[in-house]
């Protein structure tokens, strides 16, 4: 993954490029590899508070902490080499606190979200995730938050379909 320039490069219209080769001659990191191959390609990303994002893979995720050092200014952890997500199932939703979570559908076991309290699985659909068709020539998930019903909905392909049959709805709220 590659990211911009932080607000206080040196640069010019610190928009869509990349950030000056050194700082003071230190080199700048503006990228990482996030194990290269291992857990599968990237399916996706996301933002949650205080400058920090998330990346996903079909088997692992990781976490972008926003760092004061201009020259790396995201360190990067490893969430899981287990737990990942399916591209089009990430969305960014609160919880009954207000709170900001990632939410994201696990090739393998389903549900689950990340943010304050850490990574947490989703339980209570085991049946019906059993039906899920990741093989899907199309689509496999897609989904979004509905903010006035707090409700996370992902629709995902079921039954050996190629494109979404089945809906999930997620009530975030208590």
């Amino acid at each position: 993954v590659w990211w911009g320039p932080v607000q206080a490069d040196p640069g010019v219209a610190n928009a869509e490029r990349l950030p000056i080769s050194t700082t003071g001659g230190l080199p700048i990191t503006s990228s990482n590899n996030l194990d290269n191959f291992d857990g599968g390609p990237i399916t996706g990303g996301a933002a949650a508070t205080f400058g920090v994002w998330y990346a996903f893979k079909n088997n692992a995720i990781y976490q972008a902490n926003r760092t004061s050092d201009n020259t790396n200014a995201y360190d990067i952890i490893t969430i899981s080499k287990v737990i990942g997500a399916i591209p089009g199932s990430i969305v960014r939703a609160v919880d009954e606190g207000g709170a900001t979570w990632i939410y994201f559908l696990d090739p393998n076991s389903g549900p689950y979200r990340i943010g304050p309290g850490g990574l947490q699985r989703i339980l209570g659909i085991r049946t019906t995730w059993s039906r899920i068709s990741l093989q899907a020539a199309n689509v496999v998930a897609c989904g979004c938050y509905y903010l006035y019903k707090q409700q996370v909905h992902w629709w995902i392909a079921a039954d050996g379909n190629d494109s979404p049959t089945l809906k999930i709805v997620l009530q975030v709220s208590s």
